[in-house]
């Protein structure tokens, strides 16, 4: 958002008159209710972007579109014209349990950002009202005659005061607030549905995992779907989709054993743990050695689009297990994110776990693995050497010519070494992937 917005262009007058302490249009009972809400704290200074997040995905017809900028971050919901300032301030100082989901998660961000009184935020709703926090109340800013279905709830990077002049020295920090801002949606967000947005991109989904994503220690290669189930609550993921198949110079592609649905109640997937180190600097790739390490594999439990737990499986293998399970309608704790231990998510534990063990052991007797995990796609060797003399393309795994390109003009011994390799890598996890069955076997027999 620029810097000409409703908010900045208000923060930067109230800067220069140094006023920043009306109780704007709210009673004085009404700015004692404010003080209590205050006090109301989520896990993290930064979890309120969870909370607004969650707003979207609870709504059934909400999108949510995120845009982050030098002086705030915005975000911008459509589809909610009932999210008026009389339901949500209702919301906010008479909460019940009649209260509509959405909003219940939208007051809880909107009461965290009220606690950290030295942050600017605005809501801009959906005829045209536009509030400012001052620190103390809100104030109305403007009323736009033109009514639409969106509503907007814009925070400032800049705290009260801060000038947001290129030469103040105050740009840093605001930069910083920013990252931890867009790290907490990275972190907690990336498997919310499609239609959540950070800028026009959707959330990574699984691949963008930072525990068993795409990462410098980690690469998934086989996602499993599963059908829905009335064991356990259904959920929306993101399709799995890969930002670059290469690694190093091998390719790993992800395989996806079964097809995509919209819709289910256990989602895993396999990724595998390794440490490398560059051998050669090389013009068109830098070359590397990888090693094989070991990690733990997790269940990953989702409240309306939001990683809300990890619960490490205390299995470390080169192979890990990620299993996402939905904890819609669980106790939670006083965040109303983590959920409680009880029976009834001891269950849908239970339950996941044998599903993804069942899917396993399918994809260990399939095609694709039953003599060998074939994780590191490369050359055929074969018919690589005996067309490398000839100087014609060398024969790679279908779908993926580019990897011959890269490799073309290698001498023979090289490419003996490239495929020995590639077969090592292959065995070592195929190791860890029948290892990581019998350990889930044995979780699982114990229930």
């Amino acid at each position: 958002m620029s810097a000409e917005s409703p908010l900045q262009r208000w923060l930067q007058e109230a800067s220069n008159s140094g006023q920043f302490d009306s109780e704007g249009r709210f009673t004085v009972d009404q700015k004692k209710a404010w003080e209590k809400l205050a006090a109301y704290q989520l896990t993290f200074a930064e979890a309120w972007v969870l909370k607004v997040v969650q707003a979207a995905v609870s709504h059934p017809q909400a999108t949510l579109q995120i845009r982050p900028s030098r002086g705030e971050v915005e975000f911008v919901f459509c589809a909610v014209r009932d999210w008026t300032e009389p339901t949500l301030q209702k919301a906010l100082l008479e909460p019940n349990s009649e209260t509509p989901q959405p909003l219940k998660h939208l007051t809880v961000a909107i009461r965290v950002l009220v606690g950290q009184k030295s942050r600017p935020f605005s809501v801009h709703y959906p005829d045209g009202l536009l509030h400012a926090w001052t620190g103390s109340g809100f104030r109305e800013l403007s009323r736009s005659t033109a009514p639409t279905e969106t509503f907007i709830l814009s925070v400032g990077n800049f705290e009260f005061g801060q000038s947001q002049s290129y030469f103040a020295g105050t740009g840093k920090e605001a930069a910083a607030y920013r990252e931890k801002v867009m790290r907490a949606f990275r972190e907690h967000c990336h498997l919310a549905p499609a239609r959540v947005k950070l800028g026009r991109s959707t959330a990574g989904g699984l691949i963008s995992d930072p525990y068993l994503g795409e990462g410098e220690t980690t690469r998934p290669f086989a996602v499993f779907k599963d059908v829905k189930s009335e064991q356990s609550p259904s959920f929306h993921l993101p399709a799995p989709r890969f930002k670059s198949p290469l690694l190093g110079q091998f390719v790993v592609p992800l395989q996806q054993v079964s097809p995509h649905q919209q819709e289910g109640s256990v989602t895993s997937f396999l990724t595998i743990f390794f440490s490398k180190n560059v051998v050669r600097k090389d013009l068109q790739m830098d070359r590397y050695r990888f090693y094989p390490s070991v990690g733990r594999s997790q269940v990953i439990w989702i409240r309306d689009g939001v990683v809300v737990l990890r619960e490490s499986l205390k299995m470390r293998q080169t192979v890990g297990l990620g299993v996402v399970l939905s904890a819609d309608g669980l106790e939670t704790d006083i965040s109303g994110l983590r959920p409680r231990e009880s029976e009834e998510k001891h269950n849908r534990l239970e339950y996941g776990l044998s599903r993804a063990l069942k899917q396993l052991k399918e994809y260990r007797e399939s095609p694709k693995a039953r003599k060998r995990l074939s994780i590191f796609k490369g050359l055929r060797v074969g018919s690589a050497i005996s067309s490398l003399a000839g100087g014609a393309l060398l024969t790679t795994t279908p779908g993926f010519a580019v990897l011959g390109l890269l490799i073309l003009g290698k001498s023979t011994p090289e490419l003996v070494a490239y495929e020995r390799e590639r077969r090592r890598l292959n065995r070592i996890y195929t190791q860890g992937f029948q290892e990581l069955i019998r350990e889930l076997e044995d979780r699982v027999d114990k229930v």
